[in-house]
């Protein structure tokens, strides 16, 4: 289960991460192209990664494979001071209450998501953790990709009331 919430809690990162890559690159694809490096990375590691400092770490992930891009494609878009300019900028984001406040959701999100059944879980996770398509599911569990969408939508409708009944509770 460790190695699932890290690889969880990494791809909570993905959107500041492609974010913080972009503004090393300037090219949203190759930002997304370090970013999955990262999370690449963070999947083979996942067994040997605190959660405290997994942001952190992705972080300096992230900046080395932009780096390793530019160099590759011999783009010069960065300067030192832009650099600094943007990790400061990041690491103003790392605020502790944030931090918490996302543990937080995700500790309810895996509350919610152990309440439905196993069948709906393992359709909703491989969805979204493994990035398969509807298409894909619907091989998987024998069904139309249209009953798929509609089943994945009912999912998050459950999981959402679920989630905004914690934070009423909270």
């Amino acid at each position: 289960m460790h190695k699932k919430y890290i690889i969880r809690q990494a791809f909570s990162y993905k959107n500041s991460l492609e974010a913080y890559a972009f503004s090393i690159i300037q090219d949203w694809g190759l930002a997304e192209d370090a970013v999955q490096e990262a999370l690449i990375q963070v999947s083979e590691k996942a067994d040997s990664l605190d959660s405290q400092g997994l942001l952190s770490w992705m972080k300096t992930v992230t900046h080395r494979k932009s780096v390793d891009i530019i160099r590759r494609r011999k783009k010069n878009v960065f300067n030192d001071s832009l650099l600094d300019a943007v990790n400061k900028a990041f690491e103003k984001q790392l605020d502790e209450a944030v931090v918490k406040k996302d543990c937080w959701r995700r500790e309810v999100l895996d509350f919610c998501l152990r309440q439905v059944d196993e069948k709906a879980r393992k359709m909703i996770l491989a969805f979204y953790l493994d990035g398969k398509k509807t298409e894909e599911l619907a091989k998987e569990f024998d069904r139309s990709a249209n009953s798929i969408r509609i089943q994945l939508h009912r999912m998050r409708e459950v999981l959402r009331k679920c989630v905004d009944k914690s934070k009423r509770l909270a």
